[in-house]
């Protein structure tokens, strides 16, 4: 478990920083940046229903618990202490990520991830930097991530509710395996087509969250 040692490690230094940077610039407003992945079980089977909890709280809100609350959440110390994890914290750290918090969640959002307890022989799909069992309901890309676009609606709702922070989607897209035409082009308008999808879904992204009594900063 070293890398996640030095992940870790690398990662609380990173929240002492915000302390600096609101020094230099008194005014700055500070995010943090999260892959936000919603997770969902495969079937209503409360084992199934668990991991995915499980899985989503380690992946989505363990940073940002951090980053954003000023602490680290309770189901983290658990897993430190199962998996020899011990952080490299000095005097006072802990006052300065609990007293200098991002002031807003930028967040990514490519894919949503289907789980359960026991996989077996159960469909893959491939993901970003995780994998999940195939969704029924969703199409997936050429590189095996499933499209959902109320995925993000999903996101938008989980994080506010969490956090009450302004939020900002700073990336949202798809990979594709793109063709190069004789005179050197890419005709790739399919990628237009998900970026699309995505905006209409949430009503304009702005006036959708105001609607729903959320504050979005913006979408990029």
């Amino acid at each position: 478990m070293e890398g996640t040692r030095i992940k870790i490690t690398i990662g609380n230094q990173d929240l002492v920083a915000v302390k600096a940077c609101h020094e230099i610039i008194p005014n700055a407003q500070i995010g943090c940046m999260i892959l936000y992945i919603p997770t969902y079980s495969i079937d209503c089977n409360p084992e199934n229903v668990l991991y995915a909890q499980q899985e989503a709280r380690f992946f989505n809100n363990f940073c940002a618990d951090v980053q954003v609350r000023g602490e680290y959440p309770s189901f983290i110390h658990r897993h430190f202490r199962e998996h020899n994890i011990k952080l490299d914290i000095h005097d006072g750290d802990l006052d300065l990520i609990k007293k200098y918090t991002v002031d807003f969640i930028s967040f990514s959002y490519y894919m949503s991830r289907t789980e359960m307890k026991e996989k077996n022989s159960t469909e893959m799909m491939e993901g970003n930097i995780v994998r999940g069992v195939k969704n029924p309901f969703l199409k997936g890309t050429e590189w095996g991530w499933e499209i959902d676009p109320i995925g993000l609606r999903i996101t938008l709702n989980e994080f506010y509710d969490l956090y009450q922070k302004p939020l900002f989607v700073v990336e949202n897209g798809l990979g594709a395996k793109d063709k190069i035409e004789e005179d050197g082009s890419i005709n790739a308008d399919y990628r237009m087509l998900l970026p699309r999808s995505y905006h209409s879904d949430a009503g304009s992204n702005r006036g959708w969250c105001g609607t729903n009594g959320l504050y979005s900063l913006g979408m990029y």
